[in-house]
């Protein structure tokens, strides 16, 4: 209980955590004589940032008369000033929930002091326990009060689905697995697959307009909010999901996908609403690239091939990815591709992100994925470019072929070749070179790919304007991250995924005629249900390749596609699609 003596409150409850006459800490205890001259600095005391005798508070600003019981319980707490609070976390002191949400209050949710704060806190949690991945400050929109003050709330990302308890201090913690998502995108995605190809088609001009509206505001968005994994245009709106009148809307929007919904980073503002005229949708959802999986030795090469550059994971293991396709490049001849990301360590990727297209990296690639495996070229060529709304963002590599040349369009031996529609009669081959505008693709396309661990998988191609980014690791200062505009958005048919790990740089395919196909991109990176593709063409462009054209083999049948492809093949350099 408080009681007034000398016109003054007193608070002198020892286990509160606040000042009081009898346990505010002197000066000698806050700044021992050995440790005085380290932070004592002539004219640092805002250089350091930590406490010296110039700004320290005086007990007169942190104890004043004439305060209510509340604001004197508040601002009397060392955590509400600025150099205390500094001080604290060099000294790794933890402040209780009250103490958090007072220097919060104080200090600002942005400010750098704040964020050192919850930094020291997320950094203690993570070493609570092995399977804790990530740990972020947030708050609920649900928990922001009248006054502008917020629940602060630490979401705990976990590698396994089993829930902890965390047993450090009294914060309030929100436990997620990493890989674990609400299933409101793939409801949106079943009501998308159920739109008919005419229906969409209608709507061409939309299409278009959210295509141009997310290059635009892509930059500005993924700068203002570090949790957007993934932004894609939408002609379907999920309303609702978490009330019992959940539903699924016919309108166009965009979908901004995020690993947790609900939860607002600590220094960042919520979504906007909408983005000139269209809608804002939030879905759950994380993007990754498809490094890694099984593979075997070929005597000759194949497009569908897993390769790899000697590049490890943080297990020490061999990151691989898939030998896309061939061309004829006007330098260097017969060249594969595949992206970036699988044959360039973050660093060299760092290097060409600022650089932008990189010649002469001069370093080997192999097949198989194995330790013993033999070099059969050489990476001549790596591009990236983040794109804008006129042009697709990409990252790829060119390497050339000096040993076990292809000797056709044709890929491995696929398990599942016949429930494909594909068998010993129509195998799947790509012997033309031809290539297809990614702008000409009708909706619902259906498209298909090979992989090593799935054999021939379809899909339904949806939209383009997708802008995905890939995080970089903070725990490894030379982790690439990045961010690329304008790709092309499968969604999965059936419940196979349209890709997995291993499948990075795989070439994505439609039926041409004379039972060949037609190139429209590589296989970028996915969340669930939908895979992120890079249009081939764009890439043929960035390597010089003028003619749009991939390596046409001796065997190859040239000719129109077949009117129920969706595509129609003109005497143009790349293939157009009428709509």
């Amino acid at each position: 209980m408080a009681r007034k003596e000398n016109g003054r409150a007193e608070y002198n409850k020892p286990d509160d955590g606040y000042l009081s006459p009898t346990n505010l800490p002197s000066y000698s205890k806050l700044h021992t004589e050995n440790r005085w001259d380290e932070y004592n600095k002539p004219n640092d005391a805002t250089s350091d940032g930590y406490l010296s005798a110039k700004n320290l508070p005086s007990y007169s600003e942190l104890y004043t008369e004439n305060r209510g019981p509340e604001q004197y319980l508040d601002e009397t707490c060392l955590w509400a000033y600025d150099n205390f609070a500094k001080y604290f976390v060099h000294k790794n002191v933890l402040p209780s929930n009250r103490e958090l949400h007072t220097a919060c209050r104080h200090l600002g949710r942005r400010s750098a002091t704040f964020s050192n704060i919850c930094r020291m806190i997320c950094k203690q949690v993570v070493g609570t326990a092995e399977d804790i991945a990530d740990v972020w400050a947030s708050y609920r929109m649900e928990d922001c009060h009248l006054d502008g003050t917020i629940s602060i709330v630490f979401v705990v990302m976990t590698t396994t689905d089993t829930p902890r308890n965390i047993h450090l201090k009294d914060y309030k913690y929100h436990l997620v697995s990493q890989n674990t998502f609400s299933n409101e995108s793939e409801i949106v995605r079943a009501r998308e697959l159920s739109d008919e190809t005419h229906a969409i088609s209608t709507k061409h001009n939309t299409l278009e307009e959210l295509r141009k509206c997310i290059a635009h505001h892509a930059d500005d968005l993924l700068e203002r909010h570090s949790n957007i994994n993934v932004i894609v245009p939408s002609l379907k709106k999920s309303k609702g999901y978490y009330s019992d009148n959940h539903s699924i809307i016919d309108e166009p929007c965009i979908a901004l996908y995020v690993p947790l919904k609900g939860c607002i980073p600590i220094h960042e503002d919520p979504f906007p609403q909408e983005l000139d005229g269209y809608k804002v949708d939030v879905l759950e959802g994380k993007f990754e690239t498809y490094e890694g999986g099984p593979n075997e030795f070929h005597e000759h090469l194949k497009m569908g091939l897993a390769i790899h550059a000697k590049i490890l994971d943080s297990n020490k293991h061999l990151l691989g990815g898939t030998l896309g396709g061939f061309v004829n490049h006007p330098v260097y001849k017969m060249c594969g591709i595949t992206c970036a990301h699988v044959l360039c360590s973050s660093e060299e990727m760092n290097f060409i992100k600022y650089c932008g297209i990189k010649d002469g990296l001069d370093k080997p690639v192999f097949q198989p994925v194995n330790d013993e495996s033999a070099p059969f070229g050489r990476v001549v060529m790596a591009v990236y470019k983040s794109g804008d709304e006129s042009s697709s963002g990409m990252e790829a590599a060119l390497f050339r072929i000096e040993e076990r040349h292809p000797e056709d369009g044709s890929f491995p031996i696929a398990f599942n070749d016949i429930q494909a529609g594909f068998d010993e009669n129509r195998p799947l081959t790509y012997n033309s070179g031809v290539v297809c505008e990614a702008s000409s693709i009708s909706p619902r396309t259906e498209v298909f790919k090979y992989g090593m661990t799935t054999g021939i998988t379809r899909g339904s191609f949806a939209l383009q304007g997708a802008v995905v980014r890939k995080e970089r690791n903070e725990g490894n200062r030379h982790s690439f991250g990045y961010s690329l505009k304008d790709q092309l958005v499968v969604l999965q048919i059936g419940m196979e995924p349209f890709a997995e790990p291993g499948h990075s740089g795989a070439l994505v395919l439609i039926e041409g005629d004379h039972h060949d196909s037609v190139a429209i991109g590589i296989v970028e990176g996915g969340i669930k249900g939908r895979v992120f593709v890079t249009p081939i063409c764009d890439i043929l462009r960035a390597f010089g390749c003028s003619d749009l054209e991939m390596y046409k083999f001796n065997n190859s049948n040239n000719g129109s596609l077949s009117t129920d492809s969706g595509v129609d093949v003109d005497d143009s350099e790349a293939m157009d699609v009428n709509n």
